[in-house]
């Protein structure tokens, strides 16, 4: 901060190559080793001279105006968002589906199967995680409904969709958590029986969208 704050006011810097300093401070100031007393009576000599002086202050203002405060509160504010997103365990390919949790039990079942169906035996799916939302639902009633359908695919299928397929529930994400999530996902997967209020109050209208039959290995191809 001491660095940025005197290159703000147009003082030309002299400073030390010691830790994050020249990650801040970049070409714009005479750096010295922090050891060496004729390095920093040269440098003190030199910042007398006014081509130099001159130099170092321009340099330093346009170094100085790469940061900000506004800036830095985005960059944290990123960071801390994106860390509350890490249960999801996002994939290089994400996939999201918008159940209509209102409709019948075994509509929903079997769509929900179809799909985890789909997307477990399809060639890439070690690399797809499949996020549904829940935000309409107590999440407790979505995991038991989300392990009915899990097992009826066990012995229906013997498929163990827990095998190399990722599953991530959306649970009651704030506004801001949508708004760093969606440009990550890859797809959205169009439902018969979907809830198109929460698909719009998220604003995931604009995903891309793919047809349950896309997902099959034979038409369905990761970027």
């Amino acid at each position: 901060m001491p660095v940025i704050e005197a290159m703000a006011c147009g003082c030309p810097v002299i400073t030390c190559p010691n830790a994050s300093i020249p990650e801040v401070a970049g070409q714009a100031p005479i750096y010295v080793d922090d050891s060496n007393v004729d390095e920093l009576t040269n440098a003190l000599c030199d910042v007398q001279k006014p081509g130099i002086r001159n130099s170092l202050i321009t340099a330093g203002i346009v170094q100085a105006k790469k940061f900000s405060w506004t800036k830095m509160a985005q960059t944290v504010s990123s960071a801390l968002i994106d860390a509350t997103l890490l249960h999801l365990t996002l994939n290089k390919t994400n996939l999201i589906i918008f159940p209509d949790w209102s409709e019948p039990e075994e509509s929903i079942g079997l769509e929900l199967q179809a799909v985890m169906k789909a997307v477990a035996t399809n060639f890439s799916r070690e690399k797809i995680t499949l996020l549904i939302n829940t935000g309409n639902i107590a999440l407790e009633d979505a995991e038991l409904f989300l392990s009915n359908v899990v097992m009826n695919l066990l012995v229906e299928e013997d498929l163990d969709v827990t095998e190399g397929l990722e599953i991530s529930m959306l649970a009651n994400l704030a506004d801001i958590q949508w708004e760093a999530l969606l440009p990550r996902i890859d797809a959205r997967i169009v439902l018969e029986y979907e809830d198109q209020q929460a698909i719009a109050q998220v604003k995931a209208e604009n995903l891309s969208s793919r047809q349950l039959d896309s997902l099959s290995n034979q038409v369905y191809v990761l970027q």
